[in-house]
C-alpha cells in the first residue's frame, strides 16, 4: 500500500511522514513561505494531527476561513490577537502550554498585540512548559514559528536582556 502524500501545491507533494519531521520554509519576503506552511498545517489537521502556531504577525487566524474568505476553514482555537477566542497575556505561556497538551488541541497563538519583551516572555514560558509536558505525554505536535528569527534568534543582540 502506497503511503498517502501531502499535497502542498500544484506539482509539489511530500511524503506523509513529513508531518513529524523538522522543516523550514526559507525564501525572500513575499515568496510564499507562510502559504506553504499553512498548507502543511491544513494537511496535518486533515490527518488528525495536532499543531500549534506561534504567530507574532497576526495572520494565521485565517486558517479558520476558506481561501476565498466566504466559508469556514479549520475548526481550531485562536488565542490572542484581534480574532482570538480568548486573549493572551505575557504571563500565561505556561498555562496555555498545559491546555494545549492536556486537551490535545491545535491552536494559533496570536502574539501580535504584545510588545517585543512580552512576546519573548510568553514564548519562553510556553516553550519551556510545552517541552517538559511533552516528556510525559509523548504525542506528535508540530510547532509552526512565524518570523522566528525576530524573536528567537540564535544570538541575542549585545545589550539585549535574556528572558
Amino acid at each position: 500500500m502506497k503511503e498517502q502524500e501531502l499535497l502542498m501545491g500544484p506539482g509539489l507533494k511530500l511524503p506523509r511522514s513529513a508531518v513529524t519531521e523538522t522543516v523550514a520554509f526559507l525564501g525572500k519576503r513575499g515568496s510564499g513561505k507562510t502559504n506553504a506552511a499553512g498548507d502543511l498545517a491544513e494537511e496535518r489537521y486533515a490527518g488528525g494531527a495536532q499543531f500549534v502556531v506561534i504567530d507574532p504577525v497576526g495572520i494565521w487566524w485565517g486558517l479558520r476561513t476558506l481561501a476565498d474568505g466566504k466559508g469556514p476553514g479549520l475548526l481550531i482555537h485562536v488565542f490572542g490577537g484581534r480574532h482570538g477566542d480568548l486573549p493572551l497575556l505575557p504571563e500565561t505561556g505556561r498555562i496555555v502550554a498545559r491546555v494545549v497538551v492536556e486537551k490535545g488541541i491545535s491552536a494559533v497563538l496570536d502574539l501580535s498585540g504584545m510588545r517585543k519583551g512580552e512576546r519573548k516572555r510568553f514564548v519562553f514560558d510556553f516553550a519551556e512548559e510545552l517541552f517538559e509536558l511533552k516528556k510525559e505525554k509523548r504525542t506528535p505536535l508540530h510547532l509552526f514559528c512565524e518570523e522566528a528569527q525576530n524573536w528567537m534568534p540564535q544570538q541575542f543582540p549585545k545589550g539585549e536582556p535574556d528572558v
